[in-house]
């Protein structure tokens, strides 16, 4: 807290030297400053000052006389400190008698700047000090006055004593308290009763506690010897010069002893970790445990003043007061209901209340059972998965006591049997009843056995119902002996098995079948198999397993054909998925094509690859079969790879030529063109004028038009064989400049968008090769649109990815119809396709009506230069 410390003087400088001072103490004193005697009297009232700094000397007042009137305003309540001058002690010592709580003296060297905070510091303290004591005093009389008056009447034993603890005087109730008659008074001593304290110590207490207050509790001896609990009040206070101590006791004896059953109570209840509350006879809770706030979310505080119906979740507030209402009428209950928590999620708990008409209270102990409940549900859900399990699994449990013959069967058991649980009770007999008869011995002697040899078995036999029908179960048993080796219970699962033994018998036939099959395939097909010099496959159109293959398709594959048939076309080739293997043949399945021709590559056994085209064709005979006859077009990939790097080489002579023409053109013809159009001009300014030389003038400025548009066409001719803008500034540019010229020739809009930071981003990854290709594709792309699409709009994307770089061209037009198959004759879109194969790269033309034709070129970016040579 900061106090406020008023300073009278009229000297400037000493003004700001206090605030100097004081600087370090700005967080303790805030300084008001006056400069004049009238300043600090008009200030007193509303700075309401902490203390008083008074330069004595003031030019116009006495000092003496400012701090007697600074003193009446205040009351005496505000320490004054003076400021005074060297050699002035008397000044000093004058003021000190009229009130001045300290003084100060203004040396010449400042020292008592630096004493300044420190003397303010200690004057305040012990101002505050006295001004406490004298309330205190004050207070004490009024309390003892007024104390004399109430302990006649008081029903507290009431009790003067001094300084030594010599009774002087008590009231009727203390006497009764003690058991003693008024007039034992003079010689009793708070010794005589307390027995809490030794003589000495109360002597030393009573010392202590002069001037002070206090309430506690001890214990007192009757006259008669027997003890009590009381609680006292007491004084210290010093009248005329004597210390006397004023003391109220009281009895509180009952009091400690239903607290101590109280505390037990409460502690039991506290440290219960159950819930408890106690509410009204409205519902309304009185009181709750920690455990219950816990449980429940709110604070002990919240849940004081609630209603049941507040945190009760599953019956309205009608249902709660009839509840009540019944508990009230029978004493007691006990159920089971939900509470919601204070952050809105349900807690289920067990409930135990006890009506108790005096003191008219609901007294409620509450279990959370939510984990109970939990387990419980957790249990029969898990019960329910376990009958959901036996039953798809067909897999039932049983368990027989041994000693008592009884057994247990689980549901799914009585399903495999096929009885009703009601009316059938089951026992060893019964089982072995309804084991067929063939199999009856051979079970019972297994179950024999392992009791004997305490080792399970398993054993596979069949059921025998009434109506002739036949199961198939197969049972595992283990047996818990004592440690005597008796035999205890045994435990066993029965599974039915009927659908193996079905499908074992099934895939017996199958194969035999499929054997069949495969030796009628081999007559049929043998000779072309051994003779063809193509690869021949034959494979199974449900399974796509290899049944039969031919001598060169084993020779190239370097498999055996027995290994053949354990694997399928997409072994041979991981690309070929089951899905993609399935949408390649559907046409062939549906009948909408007899046969399929493409191409593909085969991995041999040593893990080299190589490229086939295949013809596909589905024959129906007994079952379908796949006939695929593959040629190995190793060489003529070759052959292809081989022309396409002779086309690239051309393609790149090609450009280099047009590169030089282009230079060629621009060297001799356009220097050639430029020095005639100056001489043309030069003699059109020399002509004189005049009549005469008109016709000659006419024709000389015919000559600078002609050159002027044979410089153009020089400059469209060279732009068309290679644009110098591409070489100089990069694609992106020449792709501007192109597509301005492209929007000026044929009036449609073309936006041209880049995905780089900067232009030399995407110049950057580009080299020359890459960089005439895809301008040469753009302008074949363009010249596409202006002739067939009909399009007001043509969107260019050019972006660069990680390793990639990307060209779309999309216009607005009418496209291309859907089924499209490029023509023999489509040498723009066949020699876009042709450049980006050269390149590595992949280009996609899509025909969507609407949106015209868009080429993608996703392409491999490199930063050294190619060649296509």
């Amino acid at each position: 807290m900061t106090a406020t410390i008023l300073i009278i003087d009229d000297n400037e400088i000493d003004r700001h030297l206090y605030q100097r001072a004081f600087r370090d103490f700005a967080t303790y004193y805030k300084l008001v400053m006056a400069p004049s005697a009238q300043a600090g009297l008009d200030l007193l009232a509303g700075a309401n000052p902490d203390l008083i700094l008074l330069d004595y000397y003031l030019p116009d007042v006495d000092g003496l006389s400012l701090m007697k009137r600074l003193l009446e305003i205040s009351g005496g309540s505000i320490p004054v400190v003076v400021l005074i001058g060297a050699n002035s002690t008397a000044v000093a010592v004058e003021a000190m008698k009229q009130g001045a709580d300290d003084y100060l003296v203004k040396d010449t060297l400042g020292r008592y700047l630096i004493m300044l905070p420190g003397v303010v510091g200690r004057v305040m303290t012990t101002h505050t000090k006295s001004e406490q004591a004298k309330r205190l005093q004050q207070h004490t009389e009024a309390l003892l006055h007024r104390n004399l008056a109430l302990m006649k009447s008081s029903t507290d034993g009431i009790h003067i004593m001094d300084a030594e603890g010599n009774l002087l005087e008590a009231n009727d109730a203390f006497y009764r308290m003690l058991g003693y008659a008024q007039d034992a008074a003079p010689s009793l001593n708070v010794a005589d009763w307390n027995t809490q304290w030794s003589r000495d110590e109360l002597r030393e207490i009573f010392r202590s506690r002069i001037g002070k207050s206090a309430m506690f509790e001890t214990r007192h001896r009757r006259q008669d010897g027997t003890e009590i609990d009381v609680e006292v009040s007491t004084a210290g206070v010093e009248i005329a010069g004597e210390n006397l101590f004023f003391a109220a006791s009281r009895d509180i004896t009952a009091r400690k002893r239903a607290e101590t059953v109280l505390r037990q109570h409460k502690l039991v209840i506290e440290t219960s970790i159950d819930g408890f509350w106690s509410t009204d006879l409205n519902g309304y809770l009185q009181e709750a445990n920690a455990a219950y706030a816990q449980m429940s979310g709110y604070t002990v505080d919240e849940l004081v003043n609630m209603h049941i119906s507040q945190l009760e979740a599953n019956e309205q507030p009608a249902v709660v007061q009839a509840h009540i209402a019944r508990v009230i009428a029978q004493g007691y209950d006990r159920f089971e209901t939900r509470h919601r928590c204070k952050d809105g999620h349900e807690i289920d708990i067990e409930i135990s209340t006890t009506c108790m008409a005096e003191p008219q209270r609901l007294f409620v102990f509450c279990r959370d059972i939510t984990e109970r409940k939990r387990a419980e549900v957790e249990m029969q859900h898990n019960q329910n998965l376990l009958n959901a399990a036996q039953r798809l699994a067909k897999l039932g449990s049983w368990e027989l006591d041994l000693p008592s013959g009884r057994v247990h069967w689980s549901d799914e058991m009585f399903r495999i049997f096929e009885l009703d649980p009601a009316r059938f009770t089951p026992t060893y007999e019964s089982f072995l009843d309804r084991v067929h008869p063939q199999d009856r011995d051979r079970v019972n002697r297994a179950f024999t056995l392992s009791l004997q040899e305490k080792l399970p078995y398993d054993v596979e036999h069949r059921l025998l119902f009434s109506d002739g029908r036949i199961k198939w179960v197969r049972e595992h048993c283990s047996t818990t002996f004592s440690v005597s080796g008796k035999p205890l219970r045994s435990s066993g699962m029965s599974q039915d098995i009927t659908e193996h033994k079905l499908a074992e018998q099934k895939l017996l036939l199958e194969n035999e079948a499929e054997h069949r099959r495969a030796e009628m395939l081999a007559r049929q097909f043998g000779q072309l198999l051994q003779n063809s010099f193509n690869e021949i496959y034959l494979f199974d159109a449900a399974t796509l397993r290899f049944l039969q293959a031919s001598e060169g398709a084993t020779k190239n594959l370097g498999y055996s054909v027995e290994e053949l048939e354990q694997l399928t076309p997409q072994e041979l080739n991981p690309s070929h998925t089951r899905e993609r293997l399935e949408s390649l043949v559907a046409p062939l399945r549906n009948g909408e094509r007899q046969s399929l021709l493409f191409e593909t590559e085969l991995h041999r056994k040593d893990g080299t690859t190589y490229p086939i085209e295949v013809r596909l064709q589905l024959m129906q005979a007994d079952s379908a079969v796949f006939l695929a006859v593959a040629q190995d077009i190793t060489e003529r990939k070759q052959v292809e790879t081989q022309r396409r790097e002779l086309t690239a080489y051309l393609q790149a002579v090609r450009e280099e030529e047009k590169a030089s023409f282009a230079r060629e053109i621009h060297d001799e013809l356009g220097s050639t063109l430029t020095a005639l159009k100056l001489d043309a001009s030069w003699l059109a300014q020399m002509l004189p004028a005049g009549t005469e030389m008109q016709s000659v003038r006419e024709c000389a400025k015919s000559m600078i038009s002609l050159l002027d548009g044979a410089v153009l066409a020089t400059r469209r001719i060279i732009s068309s064989l290679r644009p110098a803008i591409l070489d100089d500034i990069g694609l992106l540019a020449a792709m501007k400049w192109q597509a301005r010229q492209f929007q000026q020739r044929t009036g449609i809009e073309c936006r041209i968008l880049c995905n780089c930071s900067e232009a030399r981003d995407c110049e950057e990854i580009l080299d020359s090769t890459i960089s005439i290709n895809l301008f040469r594709i753009f302008q074949e792309s363009l010249s596409n649109v202006a002739r067939h699409s009909g399009a007001t709009r043509v969107d260019i994307e050019f972006s660069s990815h990680t390793g990639e770089v990307a060209l779309s061209i999309k216009d607005n037009g009418r496209g291309l119809p859907e089924g499209h198959v490029l023509a023999p004759t489509s040498f723009g879109l066949r020699g876009m396709r042709e450049r980006v194969t050269q390149l590595g790269g992949k280009i996609k033309f899509e025909y969507s009506p609407g949106f015209g034709v868009v080429v993608k070129l996703p392409l491999q970016a490199e930063r050294k230069e190619r060649t296509l040579a």
